[in-house]
């Protein structure tokens, strides 16, 4: 049981959290209503008058549909990806057996060590490597989206409790089901 001094502290935290979270919305919320003059001559202001032309110049500026379709086009593209590479690489990575005993943990923790690396580091060399390769536009992004190694991890730690049984009916299933479909 939680006593009342703690649930009061406890209340008075999560105030505080949400008030800093909200903040910066709301701030961004009023200060769209702003004319570039009133926000450079005195940006603590509330507006004087509902400025709407900054939401007309931004939808007669951006491409929305264009922006959506991009959008859509690169989750989709890199989650089929990712998802074939790291299902086939998480059952190997499960399944494998190496000559040393200690070969499959040093495989697993170059895995986790690749977890540890923050993306923000990696955008520069990833930049590099697209240009290098000449990506641009969708292809600049779905590479480095299917070469994260968290859809690794997690597909791995998935498949590696499944009995050898588990995976061989499924085997068995899945090739009778494509050999009905490509053969007859």
């Amino acid at each position: 049981m939680i006593s009342k001094r703690n649930k009061i502290i406890m209340y008075i935290l999560m105030a505080v959290v949400t008030v800093l979270t909200v903040f910066p919305f709301i701030w961004m919320l009023i200060m769209s209503f702003k004319s570039n003059a009133d926000i450079l001559s005195n940006p603590l202001s509330m507006p004087k008058a509902l400025n709407w032309s900054n939401y007309r110049t931004a939808l007669k500026t951006l491409n929305y549909p264009q922006l959506y379709l991009n959008t859509f086009m690169v989750c989709v593209v890199s989650l089929v990806i990712e998802l074939v590479i790291t299902f086939f690489s998480s059952f190997a990575l499960a399944r494998m057996t190496y000559r040393h005993p200690w070969a499959s943990k040093a495989v697993y923790g170059f895995l986790i060590a690749g977890l540890s690396v923050s993306p923000f580091i990696l955008l520069f060399p990833v930049y590099k490597i697209n240009l290098f390769f000449g990506l641009r536009e969708q292809w600049a992004l779905v590479f480095p989206y299917v070469a994260s190694s968290i859809a690794l991890y997690r597909c791995n730690t998935c498949v590696r409790p499944l009995k050898p049984s588990v995976v061989h009916i499924s085997n068995r299933v899945i090739t009778n089901f494509l050999a009905k479909e490509w053969y007859e």
